[in-house]
C-alpha cells in the first residue's frame, strides 16, 4: 500500500495552507473599519481586490451566506456590514493579537519530530506548510517547536493524515545548550519580522507627525487600505508568542498600538 500519496489525498483539507485572497482581505477590512463606514462606501474600499463590482457583491453575498458577515440596519439607517464571531476566526490573528500575547506559558515546549521517506516528498512539503500555519517554528530541518499544547491538533493529524506513521510529538522543559531567546531566534525568522515591524512603525509614525499640523492628505479610503496592507505585511510570519518569550527588540506590540492609533485617525475622515 502506498501510504504517502494516498494519505496526502485523504488529508488534503487538513494539511493545506489557505492563501490570502480577496474575500479574506474583505473580512479584515470590515473587522478593522466596518463600524465606521456606511455600506454605500464598501464598494469603494474593496474595489481593488475584485475585478469588477459584480465580483465584489458576489463575494459579500457568499460571506453572508457562510455566516461570516451580517447586515445591520438599526432604525432604518444606511445598512452596514459587521463581522460575526465565526468570521473573526478566519481573519489574521495579528488583528487581535492580545489574546495570543497574554496567554500563559508554563515553560513547556511541544516538539514534533518527523521522518518522511524521500519518495513521499509531496507529503513532507505539505506537512511543513501545515505546521507553519499553526505558528510552529522550525528548530531544525525536521524538528518543529511551539510553546502551546498541540496534542489535540496532533491527534487530528494522526486521524486525518496517519501522521503517526512518520511523526512523534513530545514535550520538554529544556532544549539543552539553547536559551529561550536562542530557541525563538532559531525557530522563527525574527530578524526579518522585527525589521518589517520597525519599518512599519517608522513609516506610520512619520505620517502621524505630518498629520499633527494638517489632516491626512489623499483619499481616506486609499489610506485605510494602504495602512492595513502595511500592517498585515509587517506582522506576516509573527508567531505571536506569549510575552514571556518575546525576543530582544521585538516590535510587534508597538506596531499593533500604532496600527490602532492610525486606524482611529483615518476613521475620523471615513
Amino acid at each position: 500500500m502506498k501510504k504517502g500519496p494516498k494519505h496526502l489525498l485523504d488529508a488534503k483539507d487538513l494539511l493545506r495552507t489557505v492563501p490570502r485572497h480577496a474575500a479574506l482581505c474583505l473580512l479584515e477590512m470590515v473587522d478593522t473599519f466596518g463600524t465606521n463606514i456606511a455600506y454605500r462606501r464598501y464598494s469603494e474600499i474593496f474595489s481593488a481586490p475584485f475585478p469588477n463590482r459584480f465580483a465584489y457583491h458576489t463575494a459579500v453575498s457568499r460571506l453572508r451566506k457562510a455566516g461570516l458577515l451580517v447586515n445591520r440596519s438599526p432604525r432604518k439607517r444606511t445598512p452596514v456590514l459587521q463581522m460575526t464571531d465565526e468570521g473573526r476566526k478566519r481573519i489574521s490573528p495579528s488583528l487581535h493579537p492580545n489574546s495570543f500575547w497574554n496567554r500563559k506559558w508554563e515553560g513547556a515546549w511541544f516538539v514534533i519530530s518527523y521522518d518522511v521517506p524521500e519518495k513521499d516528498r509531496a507529503y513532507r512539503d505539505v506537512l511543513r506548510r501545515f505546521l507553519a500555519s499553526q505558528r510552529m517554528g522550525c528548530l531544525q530541518k525536521s524538528l518543529w517547536i511551539c510553546p502551546d499544547d498541540i496534542r489535540s491538533s496532533f491527534r487530528d493529524m494522526m486521524t486525518g493524515a496517519r501522521a503517526q506513521d512518520f511523526a512523534v510529538l513530545f514535550s520538554c522543559w529544556d532544549v539543552l545548550g539553547l536559551s529561550k531567546s536562542d530557541i525563538v531566534f532559531q525557530a522563527w525568522p525574527f530578524l526579518r519580522i522585527i525589521s518589517a515591524q520597525e519599518s512599519f512603525c517608522s513609516k506610520w509614525k512619520r505620517r502621524l507627525r505630518e498629520w499633527e499640523t494638517s489632516l491626512p492628505t489623499g483619499n481616506a479610503v486609499d489610506l485605510a487600505k494602504e495602512e492595513l496592507e502595511d500592517y498585515i505585511a509587517a506582522m506576516h510570519g509573527d508567531p505571536l508568542l506569549p510575552n514571556k518569550l518575546w525576543p530582544p527588540g521585538y516590535a510587534g506590540k508597538e506596531a499593533y498600538e500604532l496600527h490602532k492609533t492610525v486606524v482611529r485617525t483615518i476613521s475620523k475622515r471615513l
